[in-house]
């Protein structure tokens, strides 16, 4: 157009190109055109309702305006004032040089490049001081990028961008986003020291350059969307994120991803794809990974443009594309990700349809590791307190299946590199607690003690346990003990003194895992929960993997096998109440990432790296040379400048494991100017000519950091000792000064010939119970030999081997065989050894036959009433001995029948009996069940119960939990969980708190929109800063659906601050015996929940069979202190046989619980010297003593009142005096 004015372009469709020359006004609407392109003198162009598919350049342009129109193709803007109102912008906008006019409700669906790359005369730049610039206005910057400073321009002032939408809730501002998370802020969502990055992974908005660029005071949390659809939309990779457990959303100070990859494991690969359009659906994807053709997990995921109103679907990853990558043995493999839009809703008929690819990297594996992580499970029983039985053992098989289930989930190493088995339960009686001296004892007392014995038994396994060609080592023993010992919520303890040795309440497996943490040295000065009260560090920034498929039912909180976690710089974040491991106790944790990459560096540390010439081999003993392992007790000797741990004479024992040794501990030497706790093993020939001295210190195996009041008084030493072939006796002297020795030895071993030992049960083929009972004969001679036995056992046929027991004069033993897997060859091999040379017998082909597995339901819950329409989530999974966890069942309706669980569920209007059963490979089958109901439901009965609030705090000993007492001062966090009914309902939830002498008021308050069946949280925290009663409220409001019951809808709990009173806790509150036909003891554990010491002031027993029962009273008159426990023995010693009770009080100075009766009781089945029935009386002493000098047949069961598995003069003395009346 030349020289006209008042030209009109109406209903024009095509590609119609434009140029508007001098003196020329037009004006376009309804059409289709090609591009734009205007002189400078005397033009004007109106467009309305159009679309400009090509370029469009504007110089110096006074007289543009574009309405309602979309532009297709570049816009370059030199100068001038054009203006463009609710205008669609598919492409980028150029502004070449300052200009004036106006961009008034637009879509930028591309970016806007502020650029000084034209050099016009006429025309201000960028870097020219001037106030020139256009005027935005609640536009809209959908596109990948936003606005941006081309480069090799510098602008002079900031350009003030004005109030827009910039493709989520706010902009990200580019420097606030960089710098949010460094020092401690990095530390407080468990990033670690250094400056930390944050990615653009789920994170969409607009970047902006606030620091030297542009200038936003102000943004609009919605603007106008893209809707030409004769396009396709703009859809790139906004980010990505690929690794095994945890896939970090942030990069280290240098710009790079910090990850996990190592071969053999599955990897997640989540693709964050973003469009310009507020939705788009049908757009499919595919990954290549070294050549294989991988699907996506979610293969109908619908791509968005602003994230902040899908906070639940980004959480559980139906917003990413994700893959799960095949496990790998290669160092690098090549990845691809093909996208395809053929299929894309809404775009009908367009252009330019197919496949692209969006992603291609190499990613790099490492070397897994060079040997298994060994965890022996060891169940602990405390005689008496759980009834004494063996039956009575701790659930050692949940912390197994827990431990399997967690640690491959969560942390960088695989199923296939951990060991994880149970050992026999290992019993505590009088005897192994009274060898330290002390009756009564703390809580911590008793788990420094069943620590040393575990510290012990971990040792002499890792000398001579093996599978195949390698040893086994043990790193960790995890000890499981009966629910409440530990004391009321301590779910778990890892001492100071011992960190391989874990401590676990049966009741809580999960705990084992935080445990493990303290064990490699994570936290163990302050709690990560007192550093960061009141629950430690949330998990942020990162996204879960369930890196092992077989936990995916088994975990609470996953929907899927991922979940996205956000960090507060992104506008879907919200508090998700999820904690690393090593915080409080939450049935919702995940470890953060400087718990992973720790746990990282021990294995890789610890386990070494597989590679093709290094494994694992036996570390005998040198040829020429016999190993012994040697044991003894020591205490402790302080001085004003130091201690050291002494040997006591009488408590050495040794064994000769050369014939089992797969390892060695090599006992410290470190010979100074204290010459206590030195030590000298002399090896004489048969001829007695002195052929080797070995030298040895009795070091302590604690840290040197710990001072010498904090340490137990007796400890065990052990360790490996290679002695001369030729040794035929051995001695151990003690060192007095210098070169001085005492003349007589503390310990003397001398060669004899073994009398052969036979196993008389198990007999060969036997098929093994519950409980099985190994005996063996030996010669009285053995007694003099000072002979002690082991037994081995391997449940595959002698590839396995380990040992069940340590070094024990008895000739039997019974065991719980919970810890064998069903084999068709067990063996059990029994050793004797006085501590030079051995004996053996075994016994093969044992049994034990496939234990059914059980099968657990996780989602639904029993009495579920789902509205009709509803997508139900099945979830479950089975226990099994052998297997482990069995990942995948069959479900079935009462009505619907088999449940096909890879479609979405949806049920038919029915009352419903859900049916899950699981099978494990041997083929035993096990199921459990749960009723439903749906219908249609137009109201509801949302309500608050009595367990749904929770407090927790920091809290005293090892641990936390939820917790009954406040603590002035403290900071504590409410928890209030509130479960949805079947039907999608919005209520508004609060938490009310009312302080000492304070009236009400609102502590936090939040509005939902629940899903079926979603489990809600709110949750804040307060400081109860005065002493008294806390009242607090939950309250349900604004419900819709209508609420048919409002009674429920608030729920008021009390609590009060711990007072400066002792406060008495009991457990058990009835003690059982059990069956026994000998003396037995049991043990009241006392626990001082106050604030002042509690003191026991009477100890008494009544009751028709008092005389039976007795209690040790040394505890009477001693402080407890605050939050500490003590152990209170507990013995039955019957006379008659029957059943028998009795009445122990306790009385102690908590006024207002002053008195407490507990039931004790006991049943005697039989008493053990009672040889001939009736009582006993002098007559059983006398065949008590013709058994022990071998004129009658000795009877284990009736005369072996000690229970060694000898008849001997011992049981002689002990029966007389049973006889006579006098204890024993």
């Amino acid at each position: 157009y030349s020289n006209s004015s008042g030209s009109t372009v109406n209903k024009c469709t095509g590609s119609l190109g434009i140029t508007i020359k001098n003196n020329t006004s037009l004006t376009i609407t309804n059409s289709e055109i090609g591009g734009i392109e205007m002189e400078e003198t005397n033009t004007s162009l109106n467009i309305e309702n159009s679309v400009v598919k090509g370029w469009t350049n504007l110089r110096k342009i006074n007289n543009f305006t574009a309405n309602k129109s979309v532009f297709l193709g570049y816009l370059a803007i030199y100068g001038g004032k054009p203006n463009f109102i609710e205008c669609e912008f598919a492409n980028t906008i150029y502004l070449y040089g300052r200009s004036e006019g106006e961009f008034k409700n637009c879509v930028f669906g591309s970016s806007l490049c502020f650029s000084d790359s034209f050099d016009l005369d006429g025309i201000l730049k960028w870097s020219d001081n001037s106030s020139i610039q256009p005027e935005f206005s609640n536009n809209s910057f959908v596109g990948a990028t936003g606005p941006y400073i081309d480069e090799g321009t510098n602008v002079a002032s900031k350009i003030n961008l004005g109030t827009n939408y910039y493709g989520d809730k706010k902009p990200t501002f580019l420097w606030e986003y960089i710098f949010t998370y460094s020092g401690e802020k990095a530390k407080e969502i468990g990033l670690g020291d250094g400056v930390w990055l944050p990615d653009m992974f789920l994170t969409r908005g607009i970047i902006i350059d606030e620091y030297s660029c542009f200038e936003v005071n102000s943004w609009n949390s919605s603007g106008p969307k893209m809707s030409y659809q004769k396009v396709l939309p703009s859809i790139w990779l906004n980010d990505y994120v690929v690794g095994q457990n945890i896939l970090l959303h942030f990069k280290d100070a240098f710009g790079f991803k910090k990850k996990v990859l190592i071969k053999g494991r599955e990897t997640l690969l989540s693709l964050d794809v973003a469009t310009n359009f507020e939705s788009v659906s049908g757009v499919k994807f595919k990954a290549i990974f070294d050549g294989q053709e991988i699907q996506p997990i979610n293969p109908t995921v619908v791509l968005h443009r602003d994230l902040s109103d899908y906070k639940k679907d980004i959480f559980y990853g139906n917003t990413t594309v994700n893959f799960i990558l095949p496990p790998t043995d290669k160092d690098s493999v090549e990845l691809e990700v093909i996208m395809d839009t053929t299929e894309i809703v809404g775009f009908d008929g367009v252009e330019g349809k197919g496949e692209t690819k969006i992603l291609g990297t190499y990613l790099q594996f490492e070397n897994s590791y060079g040997r298994k992580l060994n965890i022996l499970v060891q169940p602990v029983v405390l005689t008496g307190l759980l009834g004494g039985a063996i039956t009575n053992v701790p659930a050692a098989t949940r912390v197994v299946n827990s431990l399997k289930k967690l640690i491959p989930a969560m942390l960088p190493i695989s199923k296939d590199d951990i060991h994880i088995w149970t050992s026999r339960p290992l019993k505590f009686y009088s005897g192994v607690l009274s060898i330290f001296g002390s009756n009564s004892l703390s809580t911590v007392e008793l788990l420094n003690r069943i620590a040393t014995e575990l510290a012990l038994g971990k040792g002499f396994f890792n000398t001579v346990a093996s599978i195949s060609s390698s040893p086994i080592n043990i790193d960790f023993v995890v000890a499981v003990l009966p629910h409440g010992v530990l004391g009321e919520g301590v779910t778990g303890a890892n001492l100071v003194l011992r960190r391989g040795i874990i401590f676990i309440d049966e009741n809580y497996p999960d705990a084992a895992l935080h445990e493990m943490g303290h064990g490699i040295g994570l936290w163990t000065g302050t709690e990560q929960y007192d550093y960061y009260p009141p629950a430690g560090i949330p998990i942020e920034g990162l996204t879960a993997f369930i890196n092992e498929p077989s936990t995916a039912n088994s975990l609470n909180g996953f929907k899927n096998r991922f979940l996205h976690f956000p960090h507060k710089g992104q506008s879907w974040y919200e508090e998700n109440y999820w904690y690393d491991i090593m915080g409080a106790t939450s049935n919702l944790i995940w470890p953060t990432w400087l718990t992973f990459s720790s746990f990282k560096s021990y294995f890789q540390s610890t386990l070494g790296e597989k590679t093709e010439l290094k494994q694992l081999q036996y570390l005998k003993g040198p040829s020429g040379y016999r190993r012994i392992f040697v044991v003894g007790e020591a205490e402790i000797v302080r001085t004003w400048w130091d201690y050291y741990y002494r040997i006591i004479p009488g408590t050495v024992k040794a064994f000769d494991i050369t014939d089992i040794a797969t390892s060695k501990i090599d006992m410290p030497v470190e010979m100074n100017y204290e010459p206590d706790d030195d030590y000298k093993l002399e090896c004489y020939d048969p001829t007695g000519n002195l052929i080797t001295t070995i030298y040895f210190t009795s070091k302590s195996p604690y840290p040197q950091d710990i001072p010498s009041d904090k340490l137990p008084d007796k400890i065990i030493i052990f360790g490996t000792i290679d002695i001369p072939e030729n040794t035929n006796s051995y001695k151990i002297y003690h060192r007095v000064w210098w070169d001085v020795w005492e003349e007589n030895p503390i310990f003397e071993v001398n060669f004899t010939e073994y009398e052969e030992i036979e196993i008389k049960s198990p007999v060969q083929g036997t098929t093994l119970s519950d409980i099985v009972e190994i005996s063996w004969t030996k010669e009285d001679t053995n007694i003099s030999q000072n002979v002690n036995y082991i037994i081995m056992a391997s449940d595959d046929g002698g590839n396995r081997w380990f040992p069940i027991t340590l070094p024990i004069e008895k000739s039997k033993m019974t065991i719980s065989t919970d810890f064998l897997k069903s084999s068709n060859n067990i063996i059990f091999k029994v050793i004797g050894s006085n501590g030079l040379g051995s004996i053996s017998d075994e016994v093969t082909g044992l049994k034990i036959e496939n234990r059914k597995p059980k099968a657990i339901i996780q989602t639904p819950k029993n009495g579920w009433v789902g509205e009709a329409g509803t997508k139900w989530e099945l979830k479950g999974y089975g226990e099994d001995i052998e297997d482990g966890i069995i990942q995948r069942g069959i479900w079935t309706s009462s009505i619907d029948g088999e449940i096909n669980t890879e479609t979405d569920i949806i049920l038919s209007q029915e009352h419903h009996i859900l049916t899950f059963e699981v099978e494990d490979s041997g083929g035993l089958k096990d199921s459990a069940s749960v009723e439903i109901e749906v219908k249609e439901i137009e109201e509801v009965d949302i309500g608050i119960r009595e367990g749904d609030l929770s407090i927790i705090r920091s809290k005293d000993p090892l641990n936390t939990s939820p917790i009954d007492w406040l603590k002035k001062d403290e900071i504590h966090r409410v928890i209030l969980r509130i479960q949805n009914t079947g039907k999608e309902t919005s209520f508004t939830g609060s938490i009310y708190l009312t302080t000492p002498g304070e009236t009400e008021r609102l502590l936090v308050s939040k509005n939902f929109v629940a899903s079926p069946f979603e489990e809600v949280v709110i949750s804040e925290t307060f400081i109860a800063s005065s002493e008294g009663e806390y009242i607090i409220k939950g309250e349900i409001k604004d419900i819709t659906p209508e609420d048919t019951n409002t009674t429920n809808n608030t729920m008021i709990w009390k609590y009060m601050t711990k007072p400066k009173l002792p406060v008495i806790g009991i457990f058990p509150d009835e003690l059982d015996f059990g069956n026994t036909r000998s003396k037995k003891e049991g043990y009241i554990l006392v626990k001082n929940y106050g604030d002042a010491n509690l003191r026991i002031t009477g100890l008494t027993i009544t009751g028709t069979d008092s005389r039976e029962f007795s209690v040790d009273t040394n505890i009477l008159e001693q402080d407890i202190l605050p939050d500490n426990s003590i152990f209170i023995p507990v013995y039955f010693s019957p006379d008659t046989e029957g059943e028998k009770n009795a009445i122990l009080t306790i009385n102690s100075n908590d006024s207002s619980n002053s008195s407490i009766s507990i039931n004790v009781k006991g049943n005697c089945i039989g008493l053990i010297g009672d040889i001939n029935g009736g009582g006993i009386d002098i007559s059983d002493v006398i065949l008590c003593l013709r058994q022990a000098i071998g004129i009658d047949t000795p009877e284990i069961d009736k005369a072996d009142i000690n229970e060694d598995g000898v008849i001997d003069i011992i049981d002689v003395i002990l029966i007389l005096r049973k006889a006579i009346g006098l204890p024993i």
